[in-house]
């Protein structure tokens, strides 16, 4: 079983581009035609869509696509139909979902996986060898677990989830409590983690359960490698994030939060809606919105 199993079968419809320019709402130039398939710019047939961003007008001008959404407005004629974007390649990704393909997870359960009785999955569920899956866990539909994912107890997950190869959610957060008497002692961990809606995890993350209430990770957020969410982190919707970041408790995210690769975050500091966090950043202030921040400690661009 690989690490992002989605299965996506291309669906060979053909389609006009006014109709793609429709629900693109952009404006469509040249002639219609018709595509049953997608490509990149150099490999296309004219069965198949593209898309072509700024500084590639020549692969433009030489590709044989059938439509190309493209933000280049080319100086001389081209066969193909053209989709003007200002953004190609986010519209072209949306139809390639949309028009050109349909995902059919497979349902399976490895013999190896280890699901207690207490436990719920959703219809469609992929559960990859050794997966290890605690008691009051709720897995929605069509999700899919890598091999050697471990979900502790108390885990809500909604549907359409990817949790990647040796990734744990769920275990006790990192939290102890120096005594009077000089002794270390455990705080215990009675919370729970929440993952909302077609959340992607990539290999070896991991999601530390609450002290008391919810660890949370929002609708629609994707997180690459080897990222770690501290108890009490409450992480946005749509939030991305490169390999290597790391939340320590409390600390928060709004939505849209773009985390660029090896980022670390404090304890209580509050990222707010559609920040963006530069690679290798310390954040040990709150954030404001729509606000780039970048270094060691983290300071705004301007």
């Amino acid at each position: 079983m690989s690490t992002n199993n989605i299965r996506f079968e291309r669906t060979n419809r053909e389609h006009h581009s006014t109709e793609i320019a429709s629900y693109l709402n952009r404006e469509h130039r040249g002639k219609e035609q018709s595509v049953s398939g997608f490509a990149s710019l150099g490999e296309a047939t004219p069965e198949d869509l593209a898309y072509c961003q700024e500084g590639y007008e020549k692969e433009l001008l030489d590709s044989n696509a059938g439509v190309v959404i493209t933000s280049v407005h080319p100086d001389e004629p081209v066969e193909c139909a053209l989709i003007l974007s200002p953004t190609p390649q986010p519209d072209f990704v949306m139809t390639v979902h949309d028009f050109f393909v349909e995902r059919r997870p497979s349902e399976s359960v490895h013999p190896s996986a280890t699901i207690s009785p207490e436990a719920t999955l959703g219809d469609g569920c992929v559960i990859g060898p050794g997966v290890t899956i605690g008691p009051s866990v709720t897995i929605g539909d069509e999700c899919m677990l890598g091999p050697g994912v471990t979900i502790g107890e108390n885990v809500s997950i909604g549907d359409r989830c990817i949790l990647g190869t040796g990734t744990s959610i769920g275990q006790s957060g990192f939290g102890y409590q120096l005594t009077a008497d000089n002794r270390v002692m455990n705080k215990v961990h009675e919370g729970s983690v929440v993952i909302e809606d077609d959340v992607h995890f990539g290999v070896n993350c991991s999601v530390d359960r609450a002290t008391f209430d919810t660890t949370r990770i929002g609708e629609g957020s994707k997180i690459h490698n080897l990222c770690s969410f501290a108890h009490n982190v409450d992480i946005g919707a749509r939030n991305r994030m490169s390999p290597g970041c790391h939340f320590a408790g409390s600390s928060t995210t709004g939505d849209d939060v773009r985390i660029h690769p090896h980022v670390v975050v404090g304890s209580h500091v509050s990222i707010l809606d559609s920040a963006e966090v530069g690679a290798n950043s310390t954040v040990l202030d709150d954030v404001d919105e729509d606000t780039l921040v970048v270094g060691s400690p983290a300071r705004p661009i301007d």
